[in-house]
């Protein structure tokens, strides 16, 4: 059960007669046809067909479009529990033109979004009692690769499993400065949208409605490079590396783990949140023998200054453990997991 937020963080939102009777037709097993769109702000009829995301302080819906069908995905920020997984919906064009995605089941859940960028959380019980309420941001670049051209640098911005990750490169001679990192989607109150790797550099790269984006790199050492660019049309990058591919990945409280496989090695990152000096990268890694006849673990060794076991299960628990020999140094769950090889097994 999603938690009940307090009535400081969030404020009720009357919805439309025409949603409120979707709700009870969707309580009953029955079908609402999809309505027509209504004239409205030229930047709210983008949602029709294309993915968008509302981004709230504790939750999160994505709206995608597949053959035709809306589909919202549902979880609550970190540590991530998901709520909703491609959930079929209904699309309602509503009286004050606004938009709702309404997905039924155990529970009525209600993403409407407004033409002032505006958007709203909105979950029923079966018995009609309102479990959840919460305003938020439309997030318009949801899960669509992107790209940030700027004077010395580009930066890509590609999607792999629900999970975005930052490649950059500078202009000749070419440097890769990054490569499929881990990054997090961040929603600003101007309602550009940036995305932030962390590393030893953290690179943030923000964009904004009017097409314009910027870069901004700083060091470990706290030295600064920033540049404004352009937004332009979604490229694959001219990528020597291309056949990497990420098996897993996930964070925990402290840390940032992938696994990945790049020109047919296994390789391991850590980037430590707390104290990047502490950071791994590159390490040489292989898939760990099981601990036990009924252990159902799938569990990669990475052998560095310690012995890291990044681990994963069918259930979709993951977690990280640091060892010296027969010492456990450190261990901890993980979420918001994902990775080719973590997928196949959900």
């Amino acid at each position: 059960m999603i938690r009940i937020l307090t009535t400081t963080l969030v404020t009720l939102v009357l919805l439309s007669a025409e949603v409120s009777l979707a709700w009870s037709k969707i309580a009953s097993n029955a079908t609402i046809a999809l309505k027509s769109v209504t004239p409205m702000d030229a930047k709210l009829s983008q949602a029709v067909g294309q993915n968008i995301t509302c981004e709230g302080q504790l939750n999160i819906a994505d709206i995608s479009w597949k053959q035709g069908q809306t589909l919202i995905n549902f979880e609550s920020k970190p540590p991530g529990k998901k709520h909703l997984n491609d959930a079929p919906a209904t699309w309602v064009s509503n009286k004050d033109g606004s938009i709702s995605y309404i997905s039924g089941g155990e529970t009525t859940t209600t993403v409407t979004f407004f033409s002032d960028g505006k958007c709203s959380l909105h979950v029923k019980s079966t018995n009609g009692s309102v479990t959840m309420e919460e305003k938020g941001q439309k997030v318009t670049t949801g899960q669509n690769d992107i790209i940030c051209d700027g004077q010395r640098y580009t930066a890509y911005i590609q999607w792999q499993q629900g999970q975005p990750y930052m490649t950059l490169q500078g202009q000749p001679p070419n440097t890769k400065n990054l490569q499929n990192s881990l990054a997090t989607r961040l929603s600003n109150i101007d309602g550009s949208i940036s995305y932030k790797s962390e590393g030893e550099t953290v690179t943030t790269v923000r964009f904004f409605s009017d097409g314009r984006c910027t870069l901004k790199l700083v060091n470990s050492r706290g030295g600064v490079i920033q540049q404004t660019g352009q937004i332009l049309a979604t490229t694959q990058p001219n990528n020597a590396e291309a056949n990497e591919e990420t098996l897993l990945a996930f964070q925990t409280n402290t840390q940032t783990v992938r696994v990945f496989r790049r020109n047919g090695q296994l390789l391991m990152n850590l980037y430590n949140k707390q104290n990047p000096s502490l950071s791994v990268y590159n390490i040489p890694t292989q898939i760990a023998p099981k601990r036990s006849s009924d252990d159902n673990w799938t569990s990669y060794l990475g052998k560095g200054n310690f012995d890291y076991y990044a681990r994963f299960n069918p259930n979709g628990a993951t977690e990280i453990e640091l060892r010296t020999q027969d010492t456990v140094v450190q261990r901890e769950d993980g979420y918001s997991a994902t990775g080719i090889a973590y997928s196949s097994t959900q």
